[in-house]
């Protein structure tokens, strides 16, 4: 295997196996892979895209590229957060205390900038005396005793997540959303955590500059549930909630000042799982963050149902078809032109719609 070939591949459009992929982002860890052509797979990538299978295979590649911690030594449920960055970013500055005076474990470890932003550790570090790098045991230490610790990512966890960030840092290569995707989730799968918080930022100022790109990382990133406003720069959180629902990614739940009834007739008709009105209180939401993904859940099944409904009402109109033609063909009965159709499909072990679809299209050939 060479990694001509597979920069090659990217780009002209191919799709990368889970070898090559491992080929590239290993051999770029342990050096054997230069600088320059991991530079131009990462353009290709940008240029090309990656589908939902290789973006997925990126990130288990990267997330064991160092150190899978435990985080069993710390009680009780362990949280991070992650924010796809901007111009201003501070909300873990401020979100995480909060969360840990609540009662979660907030076990978190930031990045630094990319391209014009600067990471929550760039802005932890302009504060003199103040320290990012602890070791594993003073990490745990902290967290189970004061309930938070935010530290730099060790160089010993999701190494390639590392030098990848890096590099894309200087070969414009920042905006691409499987390598957002899969820089995102590989440092909180090798991190460990029990529950994930992904803060979406959309705007001139982001990464994100529009909602399509938005809608598109949390279709690559798939989480639990959504939680947006309805005032949003360029679109409101009810026309992004209906594209979302629309999209099947997961279930949305709407925060809003207003409670009239024709914003909650807009909501409902958008496909929202569940709103609530501002200032919202802990009681409130717990509850309500259950029956969204509840409801999303029901959603599915029904969906599911309905798509497999569709399915055997097509498969029993080729059916027909099928054993009309053959007893057109060899003056069979039904139940005889079934029986034997079932025989032949078992005996080749495919699908009766297989077969079915193989006799109509003999018989047009024959036409």
């Amino acid at each position: 295997m060479r990694m001509y070939d597979i920069i090659a591949k990217k780009r002209d459009g191919g799709t990368l196996t889970r070898a090559e992929i491992a080929f590239a982002v290993n051999g770029y860890v342990d050096g054997s892979v230069p600088d320059y052509q991991m530079s131009a797979l990462l353009m290709a990538i940008y240029l090309r895209g990656m589908t939902d299978a290789e973006t997925a295979e990126l990130t288990d590649v990267m997330a064991h590229s160092g150190d899978m911690v435990d985080l069993s030594a710390i009680q009780g449920i362990k949280a991070d957060k992650h924010s796809t960055g901007g111009v201003g970013d501070k909300t873990t500055l401020v979100i995480a205390p909060i969360v840990a005076a609540c009662g979660v474990k907030i076990a978190k470890m930031s990045g630094r900038g990319l391209g014009h932003t600067g990471g929550t550790i760039d802005k932890m570090e302009s504060v003199p005396g103040t320290r990012t790098s602890l070791t594993q045991e003073e990490f745990f230490k902290q967290v189970n005793e004061i309930g938070i610790s935010v530290i730099g990512q060790s160089g010993k966890i999701a190494v390639a997540d590392k030098k990848l960030y890096a590099l894309r840092d200087v070969t414009a290569t920042v905006g691409c959303i499987p390598l957002i995707a899969s820089s995102i989730m590989s440092k909180k799968l090798a991190a460990g955590s029990d529950a994930i918080l992904l803060d979406v930022t959309m705007g001139s100022g982001a990464f994100m500059k529009n909602l399509d790109e938005a809608v598109e990382l949390a279709r690559r990133l798939k989480p639990d549930l959504v939680i947006m406003d309805v005032k949003m720069p360029k679109m409101d959180g009810i026309t992004a909630a209906g594209i979302i629902t629309g999209q099947h990614i997961a279930p949305v739940l709407l925060l809003t000042a207003y409670s009239q009834q024709d914003v909650v007739e807009r909501a409902n008709s958008s496909g929202v799982m569940a709103y609530l009105v501002k200032p919202v209180r802990e009681e409130q939401l717990f509850g309500t963050m259950q029956v969204a993904i509840a409801r999303f859940k029901e959603y599915q099944k029904m969906d599911s149902e309905l798509a497999g409904l569709r399915e055997s009402l097509e498969t029993r109109k080729l059916l027909d078809r099928a054993k009309g033609i053959l007893m057109a063909a060899h003056g069979f009965t039904e139940d005889e032109a079934y029986s034997k159709m079932r025989q032949y499909s078992m005996n080749r072990r495919i699908t009766l719609k297989e077969l079915a679809e193989a006799v109509i299209a003999s018989a047009e050939k024959k036409k």
